[in-house]
């Protein structure tokens, strides 16, 4: 097999040398007075998150959540105090895109660290959600996903995932009707900042 990033042999799909040449950026950004934390610069990471439109996708999706969350936590261990008992991960439109949701796959890297993923909590009722991707900046940042948190979802807080944030738009969608409902947001996390 040969590393997806440099095409020598690797017995992995990302080998070492790669995944060390990505740097943590952790950017933040705030959104409707919520901390939004991202490792990534999508510009460093491109490539690797391009191929969520490929078949491996799902196995990149998974290594590069397992490199960034452990970087994270090592830089926010304070993060790890969190009430774990009610605060649950949910991943932002975790609508099937293909075989897979790629925000589902980073919100399941949160359990390694004892939190509890809430599966399908929030999701766009809106017709063409699959499409979302397709759209330019200006055209998601007017979309609207018209976001809906299941009704039976009994958790106090939560952190809100995502794969990419580009305009923020999509987030703050997202961030107000979970604190609609009565959720608070404890902070978002996204895999890449589309900034930099």
């Amino acid at each position: 097999m040969r590393c997806i990033g440099c095409s020598k042999v690797s017995l992995a799909l990302l080998c070492r040398t790669c995944i060390a040449n990505l740097s943590i950026l952790h950017s933040q950004r705030n959104l409707d007075s919520t901390r939004i934390i991202s490792s990534f610069a999508y510009s460093e990471a491109r490539e690797f998150l391009l191929s969520k439109y490929s078949l491996l996708g799902s196995r990149i999706y998974k290594k590069l959540s397992e490199v960034a969350l452990s970087a994270f936590f090592k830089t926010y261990s304070d993060l790890l105090d969190i009430d774990r008992r009610h605060t649950a991960i949910i991943a932002v439109d975790s609508t099937l895109k293909g075989a897979y949701s790629h925000s589902s796959i980073i919100a399941q890297g949160f359990k390694r660290y004892g939190f509890k993923v809430a599966a399908s909590a929030l999701e766009s009722k809106a017709k063409n959600a699959n499409f979302f991707h397709l759209l330019s900046a200006n055209e998601r940042a007017m979309a609207k996903r018209e976001f809906k948190l299941r009704e039976d979802f009994k958790f106090d807080s939560c952190i809100l995932v995502d794969d990419i944030i580009t305009t923020g738009a999509t987030l703050k969608e997202a961030i107000s009707v979970v604190k609609a409902s009565g959720v608070k947001v404890l902070f978002a996390y996204t895999l890449s900042d589309a900034r930099y």
